[in-house]
């Protein structure tokens, strides 16, 4: 109460107006004998009347209503970033002008026939026809071997008529239509050349072979490639899941590769293995047709691994992607052609490579098909591509630069076929040729490049 009693104090004292009082003169003494005479006092003026002014009235304002805030509807969270999501990979940049080193390989000649000779385009080892007859290079001499046709096959799955490494996993795939009141489908038996110089066929593993059965009955979905650890691998499109595919093996040894999941829900069109036993699916997605590469992993057959370590191929307008030619560059590292169009005749070609655990997606310096790739020295790659005059030879070290390598003087084909031994690269014109000459695997160690003489041992790259 005393707080509310002085906060009235200062608004009593502004509205109300008073005269300070004037202070009284002491009174004056008067003197003995002195008469007092009477003093005409003047009426007293009144005081004057104290105007309080009427307090204003308080008018009542009417506060609108505050405006209802529209309450946001619950946004649904979106999903979680996925660790494990498929990279996408964009087109390469080209390779500039000038970035292209050329090389003069130190060619030798090797040998030299009466007749015309050639190299079979294998994925390794030697072997040529002199005349058309076979010859493989025993303790180097080359030898006929007429029995590699003795026992031809009437059909033949691919062209290139013999498939895989020659000396070690040497295959022919033949092919027989059946055409049945029912189905129809094409018989495969798989042969293996033998040291005894003859083709063996070779039993299928279950569970895509029954009883220990050589033929297989393809109903335009099997899978088919020759591995890199040895044998051949057979998958069939439809023994799989919608997650994954199941992968024997063909002879070489080694156990099968088994069930592969898939990173996404996809058609297998082909597969590869590496020397090390690292399996690569290739597949299209469903719907969008997008192009997925995939690797396997080592100790997890989840899914989850494999989308971790799979790569999505850019998007094409109308056309597809196809991998045409593979080749290892290491134990567990790999490079693959991939096609970029319907045909060859609007094709570009770019080289997908995985090292290190990862893939790399390169331009190819070259306009027109690149027909073969090989493994060099260390990681190194051979190529030949096909031109409008002359097929190209082409080199990529492991350090990414490339080279184009100077033919031999002998070779004067327009065509011509590279060939791996175990210690040299080989090349010979594809017909109207009577010499085979051979290169060291890395043609950059000992040779003249762009008009520069270097020593033995050394590298030299396209950059100054």
């Amino acid at each position: 109460m005393r707080r509310n009693v002085l906060a009235l104090l200062p608004l009593v004292v502004a509205c109300t107006s008073v005269e300070a009082p004037v202070p009284e003169s002491p009174p004056v003494p008067i003197a003995a004998g002195a008469q007092i005479s009477e003093v005409a006092q003047s009426p007293a003026e009144p005081l004057p009347s104290l105007s309080v002014p009427s307090p204003t009235p308080i008018v009542a304002v009417e506060v609108p209503a505050p405006t209802p805030v529209a309450t946001p509807e619950p946004v649904a969270p979106g999903p979680p970033a996925d660790p494990a999501a498929i990279r996408d990979l964009a087109y390469p940049t080209p390779i500039p002008e000038g970035a292209v080193t050329n090389v003069e390989p130190r060619w030798t000649e090797a040998a030299r026939f009466d007749d015309d000779v050639t190299l079979v385009a294998l994925e390794g080892g030697l072997l040529s026809r002199v005349g058309g007859v076979a010859h493989e290079l025993v303790d180097g001499v080359w030898q006929a071997r007429p029995e590699v046709d003795a026992a031809r096959p009437r059909a033949l799955r691919r062209a290139g008529e013999v498939e895989g490494s020659w000396g070690d996993n040497a295959w022919r795939i033949s092919a027989r239509e059946h055409n049945g009141e029912r189905e129809s489908f094409t018989v495969l038996q798989f042969m293996r050349w033998r040291g005894n110089h003859k083709w063996v066929s070779q039993k299928i593993p279950e569970p895509l072979g029954y009883g220990g059965e050589n033929t297989f009955d393809d109903m335009g979905t099997a899978l088919v490639r020759t591995s890199g650890r040895g044998g051949l691998l057979l998958a069939d499109m439809t023994w799989q899941p919608s997650v994954g595919l199941s992968i024997v093996r063909i002879a070489g040894g080694a156990a099968s590769p088994g069930f592969e999941p898939f990173a996404q829900d996809m058609e297998a069109v082909d597969l590869y293995e590496t020397p090390g036993g690292r399996v690569f699916v290739f597949g299209e997605t469903y719907g969008d047709d997008r192009f997925i590469v995939q690797r396997s992993c080592r100790d997890d057959d989840s899914a989850e691994c494999v989308r971790k370590h799979a790569v999505r191929l850019p998007q094409t307008q109308g056309r597809r992607w196809v991998p045409t030619l593979m080749a290892a560059t290491s134990r567990n590292g790999a490079a693959f052609v991939m096609r970029d169009g319907v045909s060859e005749d609007d094709a570009t070609h770019y080289l997908l490579r995985h090292e290190g655990g990862r893939f790399r997606f390169e331009a190819i310096p070259a306009d027109g098909k690149v027909k073969q790739l090989l493994s060099g020295e260390g990681g190194g790659l051979w190529a030949v591509a096909e031109t409008d005059d002359a097929d190209e030879v082409l080199f990529r070290g492991a350090g990414g630069d490339w080279h184009t390598l100077a033919r031999p003087e002998g070779v004067k084909a327009p065509e011509v076929t590279l060939a791996r031994g175990d210690d040299a690269m080989w090349i010979s014109g594809a017909q109207d040729t009577k010499e085979l000459y051979r290169a060291d695997l890395d043609p950059t160690a000992s040779a003249p490049v762009a008009g520069v003489e270097l020593g033995v041992g050394s590298i030299r790259t396209g950059a100054p």
